[in-house]
């Protein structure tokens, strides 16, 4: 996360202008993004962002972020997992995709991001899908109050992918 980012959350109040609308709900997006410094092969990733009204019990709340990955392409009642190859990128003993970092404090009970943050950067290599093909993915932002880790903001993006490499699902099958 930014360590600047904060300094874009104002108040209704304080706004001055800058657009959007007070009221705005908080939203997640999510968009596959190319980066042609990576080597090839690890050059696609996949960019979290949210944008909106966030409210919290208090002045100065301190937060974490987290995110959460889905495969919707059955549809948002039955979704897979996806899986990461990388410790970085999942909880302890767990396969399943899971980001959780510090979001540094909320500086007001009613604070708005103007404009879209960039949450996480995810690269695209280390994820594994249960099927190849077209994918659809869903990724879950929440704002978490600490200590309590109590969900004050939430929102989810979705976004498709075409998946080149064989699935973990497949791979399970064929053996």
């Amino acid at each position: 996360m930014p360590s600047g980012w904060i300094h874009t959350l104002l108040t209704a109040g304080q706004r001055l202008g800058l657009g959007g609308s007070a009221r705005s709900r908080f939203a997640c997006t999510a968009e596959i993004v190319f980066d042609e410094s990576c080597p090839p092969y690890e050059d696609q990733f996949l960019s979290i962002q949210m944008s909106g009204r966030i409210t919290a019990q208090q002045d100065n709340t301190d937060t974490d972020v987290a995110v959460e990955l889905l495969d919707i392409t059955d549809g948002a009642g039955r979704p897979e997992k996806i899986l990461s190859i990388s410790p970085d990128w999942r909880q302890a003993d767990h396969p399943v995709f899971y980001f959780l970092n510090h979001n540094g404090l909320i500086p007001y009970k009613d604070a708005e991001l103007v404009h879209p943050v960039v949450v996480v950067r995810i690269p695209l290599h280390v994820l594994r899908f249960v099927r190849r093909g077209r994918r659809r993915l869903q990724a879950t932002v929440r704002i978490l109050a600490r200590p309590t880790m109590k969900t004050i903001a939430a929102a989810a993006g979705v976004v498709d992918y075409v998946c080149c490499s064989e699935g973990y699902l497949e791979a399970q099958q064929r053996r």
